[in-house]
């Protein structure tokens, strides 16, 4: 049984002309999945199909709950977070101490969703397009 609780120790920034912002108190759930497209290569007499992979790509969904007028995603940070704005997005599940994984990516924000319900807590999502390699890959580098 998995003894890592999400969330005890993450750390979530977004960076871009405007500064640093730290989004991760606001937030409830984060979705980095690293996937690649595959070429079919099967030669004319294969019985069952053959795959290579060629490029990776990320699209990482951020949810949590705006915070109104406010910071902590406030007004002001659900502004640079509209989209086809960039910037790199940094999140460390583990924490910031030196030696933790951390996964960094400049990204574009593909869509922000605000939801408001009726008498219910506002929530706020977010999906970034990562465009190019990562920029830190916690799986095999930490700082």
């Amino acid at each position: 049984m998995p003894k890592y609780i999400g969330g005890t120790a993450m750390s979530i920034l977004w960076s871009d002309n405007s500064g640093t912002m730290d989004i991760t108190q606001q937030y409830t759930k984060l979705t980095a999945p690293w996937q690649t497209d595959l070429t079919e290569v099967s030669s004319g007499s294969a019985l069952a199909k053959a795959y290579l992979p060629t490029l990776k790509d990320m699209l990482i969904t951020y949810e949590g709950y705006s915070n109104g007028k406010v910071a902590p995603l406030g007004t002001a940070e659900m502004a640079r977070l509209e989209p086809q704005k960039s910037g790199t997005f940094i999140w460390s599940p583990f924490g910031t101490t030196s030696g933790n994984p951390k996964w960094a990516a400049f990204c574009y924000v593909k869509n922000a969703e605000p939801d408001y319900p009726y008498a219910d807590k506002v929530t706020f999502k977010l999906e970034l397009q990562v465009s190019g390699e990562l920029l830190s890959d916690g799986n095999t580098s930490s700082w």
